[in-house]
């Protein structure tokens, strides 16, 4: 698993923010995907804190069952290693010295299959000049283990969740640098950033992921890889559906004859959407988006 944190804005850069807009200025996406199937298991858009990092951590034990033979990668961004420590971690009771006085503090225990290492990229006029990479948790004959396991990596990188953080910049330009089409409203930003993740894991095919069948290449999401999904989605059609049926509220799009526009209600905070029955519509995409991203309560993508 590696993990990165991808940055944004919203509305205005930090530096010209107040202190009490909270919700302007930096946005960042952390995220963790699966460099074999390079499925993006969490994304949890905000502010870099390190509850976010623990959060992150978090829903990535739950989606892989507490499994602790794992390889984790990341950057030197501190939070990471308390959290994956909180996560994966067990306090062991330690045994009391003779005579008067309070019992110790148990000791937190990492498992001995985990490990967990880091890469520090040293640039020098925009190029990369250094590589440092560091064993956290773990061992370096585990380590070596891990990395003869793995079809994808031959040593410790966070290249995979880098090569997403630029496809994920291509996808949704309010992400592009430089540019005047950068989001002006939190929850927007975030829905958006909820509905292009989903996109990527279910409807775009990835050219390393594809396989030959019956003499012809197969193309395949990164759901297909990691056997969550039997075919590729479309996005107009599947997409939406798959927004709706999270919510029990699927209806079939009305005919041309019919009103152009249908109202939506979010039966959690009781805001209507209104968006034009043409699924081609960007409105279409932000009104779906922003009802469904606020139920993302354990962030889960492809459940």
């Amino acid at each position: 698993m590696q993990f990165d944190e991808k940055w944004s804005f919203v509305f205005e850069k930090e530096e010209h923010c107040d202190l009490e807009e909270e919700e302007h200025g930096d946005n960042w996406d952390h995220t963790a995907i699966d460099p074999e199937s390079r499925l993006l298991l969490v994304v949890v858009p905000g502010k870099r804190t390190a509850k976010h990092c623990c959060q992150v951590v978090d829903e990535v034990k739950q989606r892989t069952g507490g499994r602790t033979d794992l390889l984790l990668t990341s950057d030197e961004h501190a939070p990471y290693q308390t959290a994956i420590a909180q996560a994966y971690g067990k306090d062991i009771a330690q045994p009391k010295k003779p005579g008067i006085g309070r019992p110790p503090k148990p000791k937190r225990k990492i498992p001995k299959d985990l490990c967990y290492a880091t890469v520090r990229k040293t640039r020098k006029k925009g190029r990369v000049v250094k590589v440092k990479r560091t064993v956290v948790f773990g061992t370096i004959e585990l380590l070596v283990l891990w990395l003869a396991r793995s079809i994808v990596s031959l040593f410790i990188n966070t290249s995979f969740v880098e090569r997403l953080n630029t496809t994920d910049r291509g996808q949704n330009a309010r992400k592009t640098r430089k540019s005047y089409r950068f989001s002006k409203d939190w929850d927007t930003h975030n829905a958006m950033t909820y509905f292009v993740s989903y996109s990527n894991n279910f409807c775009w095919p990835v050219r390393t992921l594809r396989i030959q069948d019956h003499g012809r290449w197969r193309a395949r999401t990164p759901s297909m890889a990691a056997g969550l999904a039997p075919a590729m989605y479309g996005l107009f059609r599947s997409g939406f559906r798959f927004l709706l049926y999270q919510l029990g509220q699927y209806r079939a799009p009305p005919k041309s004859n019919e009103l152009r526009k249908l109202a939506i209600t979010n039966k959690y905070t009781n805001h209507k959407f209104m968006y034009h029955t043409s699924f081609a519509s960007a409105r279409s995409y932000i009104s779906l988006a922003k009802i469904f991203a606020p139920h993302q309560k354990t962030n889960n993508l492809y459940t």
